[in-house]
C-alpha cells in the first residue's frame, strides 16, 4: 500500500550497515569510510510511503529503505526522498 505524507518533514537517518541482500553494506561502507555516518532526509507531499502510512507511522529506530536525490551539504549530505519503504 502506497500513501502520500500530507506535509514537509525533515528526519536524521543513521546508516546501518546490516542488509539482507547483501547490497546495503556496500553502500553504506561508502558513506562511512568518508565519515559520513548520518544523512538527513526531507520528505514532503510528493514522498510515496510503503507498508507505513507516513512519517508519523516511524518511530527510533525503524530500519527504512530510501529512494531519492542525495546532495553534499554540511555537516550532513540531505536526501530528498521520493520513496520511504518500511522493512
Amino acid at each position: 500500500m502506497n500513501k502520500r505524507s500530507e506535509s514537509c518533514h525533515i528526519v536524521n537517518a543513521l546508516i546501518r550497515s546490516h542488509s539482507k541482500f547483501g547490497g546495503g553494506r556496500q553502500w553504506a561502507g561508502i558513506f562511512t569510510s568518508n565519515g559520513i555516518s548520518m544523512i538527513q532526509v526531507q520528505t514532503s507531499s510528493q514522498t510515496n510511503f510503503e507498508n507505513v502510512s507516513g512519517i508519523g507511522g516511524l518511530g527510533d529506530g525503524s530500519s527504512v529503505s530510501l529512494r531519492g536525490l542525495l546532495f553534499e551539504s554540511t555537516p550532513n549530505p540531505v536526501l530528498i526522498a521520493d520513496k520511504v519503504r518500511k522493512r
